[in-house]
C-alpha cells in the first residue's frame, strides 16, 4: 500500500535508505512470521502476564488519531520477566502493533474520513522509581523500541508523558538514545503539577 511505503520514505529521507529499511522489514516479517502472528495466539500462561499491563485505547483525539493510554510505571515487569522471555514479550508487542494496523487504524480512518496511520500515546509515570528501571527492563525497552522504530516507522503522531517524577530525566536520557530524533521531538513531558 502506498501509505505504508510513504512511512518508510519519511523515516529515512533518501530512496536508498528507505529501500534498505523496507527490505530489512520484509525480511524480518518473513523470518518472524509476522503476517501470521494474529492467528497464532500467545499461550494462555504467557498471555495472562501481558494482560496485566495497565493499557487501553481511550478513543480518538481531535485530529482523529487513536489514543493509547498506558500506566507505564506500574507495568508488572518482575512477573513478566519471570514468566516470559524477551522474544515472547516482543511477540506480544508485535501482535499489538499488527492489531493496531489492521483494526485500530482502519476504524480511525473510517471515522475521520481520511487515512490515519499514527497513534497518540499517553504514558502515565505516576509511581515510577529508579529501582523499578533495572538493566534487564532497560534491555527489554531497548529491544521493543528498536522493533517498533525499525519495522513500524512513523507510527507515532504524538506522545504525552504525564506525572513524570523528577528522576525521569535520568530514565529519559537513557530511553531517548534508542529513538530517532524525529520521534524524540514528538514527545511532550509533563510533571505531576496541574498542567
Amino acid at each position: 500500500e502506498e501509505r505504508a511505503l510513504l512511512k518508510f520514505v519519511r523515516a529515512r529521507k533518501s530512496a536508498e535508505k528507505s529501500y534498505e529499511m523496507l527490505r530489512n522489514t520484509l525480511a524480518w516479517r518473513a523470518r518472524e512470521r509476522v503476517d501470521a502472528c494474529l492467528s497464532e495466539p500467545i499461550d494462555d500462561d504467557k498471555l495472562k502476564h501481558v494482560e496485566r499491563i495497565p493499557a487501553y485505547y481511550a478513543g480518538f483525539g481531535k485530529t482523529g488519531h487513536p489514543i493509547y493510554v498506558e500506566h507505564t510505571a506500574v507495568i508488572p515487569w518482575p512477573t513478566i520477566l519471570e514468566h516470559m522471555t524477551a522474544d515472547e514479550f516482543l511477540k506480544s508487542q508485535v501482535q499489538t502493533l499488527e492489531w493496531q494496523a489492521s483494526v485500530v487504524y482502519p476504524e480511525a480512518s473510517r471515522r475521520a474520513g481520511e487515512p490515519i496511520t499514527q497513534v497518540i500515546n499517553v504514558w502515565d509515570l505516576k509511581g515510577l522509581t529508579m529501582s523499578g528501571f533495572t538493566s534487564e527492563i532497560r534491555a527489554f525497552v531497548k529491544k521493543a523500541s528498536a522493533v517498533a522504530q525499525d519495522n513500524y516507522p512513523e507510527g507515532l503522531y504524538a506522545a504525552y508523558i504525564v506525572n513524570a517524577p523528577k528522576i525521569f530525566s535520568f530514565v529519559w536520557a537513557v530511553v531517548k538514545q534508542f529513538l530517532d530524533a524525529k520521534t524524540v521531538a514528538k514527545v511532550h513531558i509533563y510533571g505531576s503539577g496541574s498542567k
